[in-house]
């Protein structure tokens, strides 16, 4: 008898971050949530998406697109903001 393990590839989509973080593949069952980085709304696809028995990503790819600035985003804008001479 031949047990293989089902994994699913990691995928990185711009503009996003997800967890858990893991090198370059996901197990079986594992849900990764999604979410877009500062400055950026959702668009389209699914957050959250999980790897099902066949290796492939349940839902559709998500994306983050566009600029979108409110007041809530400076505190971390400001903290990622690097000056150099």
């Amino acid at each position: 008898m031949v047990i293989s393990v089902v994994t699913c590839l990691k995928e990185d989509f711009p503009n996003m971050t997800f967890a858990p973080s893991t090198p370059d593949t996901h197990d079986f069952n594992t849900t990764i949530i999604y979410t877009c980085d500062v400055g950026y709304q959702y668009s389209s696809g699914d957050l959250v998406r999980t790897c099902d028995a066949t290796g492939n990503w349940s839902g559709a790819e998500p994306v983050c697109d566009g600029r979108y600035w409110s007041f809530s985003d400076i505190p971390a804008l400001v903290n990622n903001f690097s000056y150099q001479r």
